[in-house]
C-alpha cells in the first residue's frame, strides 16, 4: 500500500528540490523544476561545477543537472558581478543571476556546498575503504540503478535505487542507529544525497554520504564488483587471468584466457569501451590486473566478487574441457551518437555533415580532424550562430564525454548533431582514431 508523504517530505521537497528531481521525476521545463535551477521571486539560482571561464569573454561555463542530464550552461558576468573569485574552474558555485535580452548575467557568485540534509555529512574515500576493508558494522549502499550496480560496485554495497527507496524501505536495516552510508557515480550525480534524505525522513540517525561515488572510488585504484548475474547474462568481456590448464581445468562458463604474464601484449583485443569482468585466484593478481586495464584507460572495469572460488561458494556454474564458447562484446551506439564509420566517411567528404572540435586552444596544437571547425567546449553556446542548421554536425573531443555535453546542449536548441565515442589522438599536426 503507498504510504502517505510526511509533512517532513514536503519540507524536504521545498528546501531541496534538486534531490528530489534528480533522477526520479518525470521531465520538466526548463525553469525553476529543474534540479539545478531555483528561482526566489525573480531571481534565478543556478548551483553547478565550473568547467570554464574567460575573463577576457566575462563568461562561465557552468555544468549543471537538469532534468537528470548534464547540461552546459554559459553565464555572462560584469564588473558589478559580486565574488567573482570563487569561479574557479573544477570548482562547485552557486550564481544568482537575471536575464536581460536572453543573456544569462550573474549578480553574485558564492561557492556551493554539498547541500547535504541537516544530520546528514560526507564520509571520506579513506574512512569508506577502512570500513569495508575491516568489516565494520555499516550499511553501504548504491543509490544508482539496478543496471548499473550489476555492471559495478563497490564491495559489500547493497543495490536499493534512490528513486524505489521509499517503496523498497523494508530492505533498510531495523536499527534507526545503523550507520548508512549513501553513493552514486560522482559528486554531481544527486541520487546519493536524495536517497540520504530520504533515510533522514525515515528516522535513520547516523546517515553519511560519499560523494566521490563509484568513479572516485574507481580513480584511486580500488576493487569494484560485478553482480553474478551480470557475469551471467550481461554483454561483457569476461577474463581468466589465470594459466591456460587452469583455465582449460575449471572455469566460468563464457570466459576467455587471458593469463596474467600475458595480459598487458592481449590488452589491444578488446575494446577500452567495453565492460570488462575479471577473476583470477589470487585477490592480489586480481588487483593488479584492474591497474593494468585501467591504467590503459579501461572505464568499466570490476572483478567477479571471490574470484573464482567466491563464484563457486555461491553456487554457481563451471564449466571444463574445450571452449564452447565465449563471452563476446560489440559495443552499440548510444542515443545521439555517430558511429567511426560514419565519422570517417563525413573527414572523406563522402557524407555531409559538419565536424565540430570541442577541444580546448591548447589541445587542437597538436592538431585536429581534417576539415573540423574548432569551437571550445565552453564557448558553444555563444557561438551558435557559426553552426549549420542545415545539415548534420559531427562533434569529437578526445574521447567522447565533452562531445556528448555539447551534443546534448545543442540538441535541445534543435540542431541535428551527434557526437563521437572514441579515442582521439594528435601529434604533429596528425590525428587518428581508435574505438
Amino acid at each position: 500500500m503507498l504510504r502517505k508523504i510526511s509533512i517532513l517530505s514536503v519540507l524536504l521537497l521545498l528546501a531541496f528540490p534538486f534531490l528530489f528531481l534528480n533522477g526520479c521525476a518525470k521531465k520538466t521545463t526548463d525553469n525553476a523544476n529543474s534540479p539545478s535551477v531555483t528561482t526566489e521571486k525573480s531571481t534565478l539560482h543556478y548551483n553547478g561545477k565550473v568547467m570554464a571561464r574567460s575573463n577576457k569573454a566575462q563568461t562561465i561555463s557552468l555544468r549543471i543537472l537538469q532534468n537528470n542530464r548534464p547540461r552546459l550552461l554559459t553565464i555572462q558576468f560584469d564588473n558589478k558581478t559580486r565574488g567573482t573569485g570563487h569561479a574557479v574552474k573544477g570548482k562547485y558555485i552557486q550564481v544568482i543571476v537575471k536575464k536581460i535580452d536572453g543573456t544569462i548575467l550573474a549578480t553574485s557568485i558564492k561557492p556551493h556546498y554539498s547541500g547535504l540534509m541537516e544530520g546528514v555529512s560526507e564520509i571520506r574515500l579513506t574512512d569508506v575503504k577502512n570500513k569495508i576493508n575491516n568489516r565494520k558494522d555499516f550499511v553501504l549502499i548504491d543509490s544508482r540503478s539496478s543496471e548499473a550496480y550489476m555492471k559495478s560496485h563497490l564491495p559489500t554495497a547493497l543495490s536499493l535505487p534512490a528513486c524505489s527507496m521509499e517503496a523498497q524501505s523494508n530492505r533498510l536495516p531495523d536499527d534507526k542507529q545503523r550507520l548508512l552510508v549513501f553513493y552514486c557515480d560522482d559528486d554531481t550525480c544527486g541520487s546519493g544525497i536524495r536517497a540520504s534524505a530520504i533515510a533522514t525522513e525515515l528516522g535513520y540517525r547516523k546517515v553519511k554520504v560519499f560523494k566521490a561515488g563509484l568513479r572516485g572510488w574507481s580513480d584511486d585504484n580500488n576493487k569494484t564488483v560485478a553482480s553474478d548475474e551480470f557475469v551471467k547474462n550481461g554483454k561483457c568481456v569476461l577474463v581468466d587471468l589465470r594459466s591456460e590448464n587452469d583455465f582449460f581445468t575449471k572455469r566460468i562458463p563464457g570466459a576467455v584466457s587471458m593469463p596474467f604474464k600475458n595480459l598487458e601484449n592481449r590488452l589491444q583485443t578488446i575494446s577500452s569501451f567495453a565492460p570488462v569482468v575479471i577473476y583470477s585466484d589470487s585477490i592480489q593478481e586480481s588487483l593488479n590486473a584492474l591497474r593494468i586495464f585501467r591504467n590503459n584507460k579501461f572505464s568499466n572495469v570490476s572483478i567477479v566478487e571471490g574470484n573464482l572460488q567466491g563464484w563457486k561458494k555461491r553456487g554457481n556454474a563451471t564449466v571444463s574441457g574445450p571452449v564452447t564458447a565465449q563471452k563476446t562484446w560489440k559495443r552499440q551506439l548510444g542515443a545521439g551518437e555517430v558511429s567511426v564509420l560514419d565519422f570517417k566517411r563525413a573527414i572523406n567528404g563522402q557524407a555531409n555533415a559538419q565536424i565540430i572540435d570541442v577541444r580546448t586552444n591548447k589541445e587542437v596544437k597538436s592538431g585536429t580532424i581534417q576539415g573540423a571547425y574548432h569551437i571550445p567546449l565552453n564557448e558553444i553556446t555563444q557561438r551558435m550562430s557559426e553552426l549549420n542548421r542545415g545539415t548534420k554536425i559531427y562533434i569529437y573531443c578526445t574521447a567522447g564525454a565533452r562531445a556528448k555535453m555539447a551534443s546534448s546542449f545543442l540538441r535541445e536548441q534543435g540542431f541535428d548533431v551527434y557526437y563521437l565515442q572514441a579515442n582521439i589522438s594528435c601529434s604533429g599536426g596528425k590525428c587518428t582514431i581508435t574505438e
